[in-house]
């Protein structure tokens, strides 16, 4: 069960406190009339801490409970958002201006990202580069011809710290995602592998942990021996701790997409292909103003005269 708004259970709390804890009032009668009162205590028994529960302190503690607004998760087909997303993060380091890529790394790169984009069907797409440093081009959106004019812009020096620091796009990945709301997100690292390291990795791991992916694309030819070492191995153990998959290209920068927006058929998979998925939360609040009407209507039975 979820408390959408908790704090009205404090004043709750105490009314139905002081509901139980209301004094009770004596039995009156004629004989305080025509006796003392010193006398007619000694005559009548004592009551010493009587208390009488008061309905409608209940009814009033029921009602502010309802404030809360208690729900229970739904799974009711009327209500969907948009759940899941791409986001698109591609590395701008120095090393991706080599040409063993055609025409180079980062040009296949920027075209990739767009055939991404493309591909994202309904999902909404975020766009974010990152070398020593990692930053939000482009925040999750559905135009597609805005982000392909930013993608196309992408090159090195975008970002003014040197280096290949996954772990740090990793985790701007992470804080994009949290301040989106997102429930599931399909982050695609377009990179030459530069930076993948154990700390990647762990990385990776607790980004899948929330019900996130990684997949990693390598733009980098082994073959060529570059000044800068390709580990496609560890690559591939970070795309595998993120849940997804390495896709390599060709020296012609082409990569085989084709089946990257596919999806098993699980729960609600139509409306996972759409990027929706049910938001449902049923509220009891009804529930509980209901059980307060009897209370209400023993209090006012009780005040009429």
């Amino acid at each position: 069960m979820t408390l959408l708004a908790p704090l009205w259970l404090i004043p709750a709390a105490a009314c139905l406190a002081a509901a139980f804890l209301w004094p009770g009032r004596s039995a009156r009668d004629d004989w305080d009339k025509v006796i003392t009162a010193p006398l007619l205590a000694l005559l009548r028994p004592r009551r010493s801490g009587s208390r009488r529960f008061n309905p409608a302190l209940g009814a009033i503690a029921l009602a502010l409970a309802a404030l809360s607004a208690p729900a229970l998760p739904s799974n009711d087909a009327r209500a969907f958002r948009h759940a899941e997303a791409w986001l698109i993060m591609v590395d701008v380091s120095k090393s991706m201006t080599l040409n063993d890529i055609r025409p180079s790394r980062i040009a296949a790169a920027r075209e990739s990202a767009i055939a991404l984009s493309q591909a994202a069907g309904a999902r909404a797409t975020g766009l974010a580069v990152f070398a020593g440093d990692a930053f939000l081009a482009e925040p999750f959106a559905f135009d597609r011809r805005h982000f392909a004019a930013l993608a196309r812009s992408i090159d090195h020096g975008l970002v003014p710290v040197e280096g290949s620091d996954l772990a740090r796009a990793l985790s701007l990945a992470a804080s994009v995602v949290s301040d989106a709301g997102l429930a599931r997100v399909r982050l695609f690292l377009l990179t030459d592998t530069g930076g993948a390291n154990a700390n990647a990795v762990a990385t990776a791991a607790q980004f899948a942990a929330r019900g996130h992916r990684i997949d990693v694309v390598a733009f980098a030819d082994e073959t060529a021996g570059g000044p800068v070492p390709v580990d496609m191995e560890t690559a591939a153990a970070l795309a595998r701790a993120g849940g997804g998959t390495l896709y390599r290209s060709d020296r012609l920068g082409q990569v085989d997409i084709s089946g990257v927006a596919g999806s098993t058929r699980t729960h609600g998979a139509r409306l996972a292909l759409a990027g929706l998925q049910p938001d449902g939360t049923a509220l009891l609040s009804h529930w509980l103003l209901l059980a307060a009407l009897p209370l209400a209507l023993l209090a006012l039975r009780r005040a009429w005269p």
